[in-house]
């Protein structure tokens, strides 16, 4: 499973959060939400279609390594029998009706069943990189990637242009206790759009009904993908807030409740995932697609400890040489020094940088041998970190072993 790094969605935390990222994707956690950050650079949000009758797990298991995450999509519906066969089995994708028209690669591939007015659309315009937008009802002609039947967070405000939040009630800047429905001639004014499917999931979120949501920051160049897994409390204003407050501008929220789910690397996370039968009556989603081959990417490698199972001498302690190599560089770790059964042996911050090229795996590589005598092979440790693991090149703490030792390092982004 993925580990989410503990970081506010905040201005502080996201003025350095590029930095975090690895390969141009991360993933954090501030309380209740645990979202995924992407440079919209080399990611974009592609739809996800279940078009064969397989659940939405399997439809999601079976994409290609390019899609690094996805959440679930629009709102939908379908003849109510059907949802306690979904109990039980798959529910074919030609049964189930979505409630806003789909677009990808620029055609129609899902029509509106008739409710799509009342939703929002969230999509791009399959540039490089993409133009995101929002907009009430279907995606218009300018979209070719993304889909309708979503609830608004963010959008433009007609008149004005900039960021309009959407929540409960009308509000306006002037006059705080007016409500009515903006005009023309009022929307400048306008701070709060009024949404009536915003109202009810703002409504019962805080109870626990959870939700995704899906953001753009044009001015930083990233997306935001966000979970807040069902039964857990937690509110749409505050998230709302808080991605307004770090610069996005456009952001929807998908359907809600126990279809709210987060894959990440093709397998839904624990405590993420739909509930039985909406797993096999989801048909639409929203995936970070990797479109455009990362850039290098620049890792720091600390060998922390070693720890000694067998020092390999029959007579006394053993004399060891350990040497560390990392995508090419060199680093010593040990040289003839004197050691014994059980000893663990702190590497005082032993550390390389390395830049890894663009498609390319890091690599660690530990071996060691004992001089004292016959020079013992103590045993080779290789392993591999690709651009698309989980997290990208490993990052974090690893432990590996041979029959005589065991090395203990941490992977991590280096500024």
């Amino acid at each position: 499973m993925t580990s989410f790094n503990a970081l506010k969605i905040d201005v502080p935390s996201f003025a350095t959060v590029r930095q975090k990222l690895v390969s141009g994707i991360g993933f954090f956690a501030d309380g209740p939400y645990r979202y995924v950050v992407a440079d919209s650079d080399i990611y974009r949000f592609d739809v996800v279609l279940r078009t064969q009758d397989i659940s939405w797990t399997e439809t999601v298991k079976a994409l290609p390594k390019t899609f690094k995450a996805v959440v679930n999509g629009g709102y939908f519906s379908c003849a109510r029998g059907l949802y306690a066969q979904a109990q039980f089995t798959s529910i074919k994708p030609t049964d189930v009706d979505s409630d806003g028209e789909v677009k990808k690669g620029g055609a129609s591939v899902l029509p509106d069943d008739g409710k799509g007015k009342d939703f929002f659309f969230f999509g791009h315009d399959g540039g490089a990189p993409p133009l995101y937008d929002v907009g009430q009802g279907n995606p218009g002609a300018s979209v070719g990637e993304g889909m309708g039947g979503l609830g608004p967070l963010i959008f433009a405000n007609p008149v004005t242009k900039a960021p309009l939040k959407f929540g409960v009630g009308n509000k306006f800047a002037s006059n705080p206790s007016k409500a009515s429905t903006p005009t023309a001639a009022d929307f400048a004014d306008c701070v709060q759009r009024n949404n009536n499917t915003y109202v009810s999931l703002q409504g019962s979120s805080a109870a626990g009904t959870g939700f995704c949501v899906v953001a753009v920051i044009p001015k930083d160049r990233l997306l935001v993908m966000v979970i807040k897994p069902h039964n857990t409390p937690g509110d749409l204003d505050t998230l709302r807030d808080a991605l307004f407050g770090v610069g996005a501008t456009r952001a929807c929220f998908s359907d809600g409740s126990t279809s709210a789910c987060l894959a990440v690397d093709g397998v839904m996370e624990s405590g993420m995932a739909p509930a039985t039968y909406k797993d096999n009556l989801i048909e639409t989603g929203f995936g970070l697609f990797l479109y455009k081959p990362p850039p290098p990417t620049k890792l720091l490698v600390t060998f922390v400890e070693l720890r000694v199972f067998d020092d390999a001498s029959s007579f006394g302690s053993g004399t060891w040489t350990v040497d560390a190599e990392v995508s090419g560089s060199k680093l010593s770790l040990l040289r003839a020094a004197s050691v014994a059964d059980d000893d663990v042996i702190v590497l005082g911050g032993r550390a390389v940088t390395v830049t890894v090229a663009s498609g390319a795996d890091l690599m660690v590589k530990v071996s060691g041998v004992d001089e004292a005598g016959i020079d013992d092979d103590l045993g080779t440790i290789i392993q591999t970190f690709g651009p698309v693991g989980s997290p990208p090149f490993g990052v974090g703490r690893h432990v590996a072993d041979t029959d005589f030792y065991r090395i203990t390092f941490d992977i991590a982004p280096s500024p």
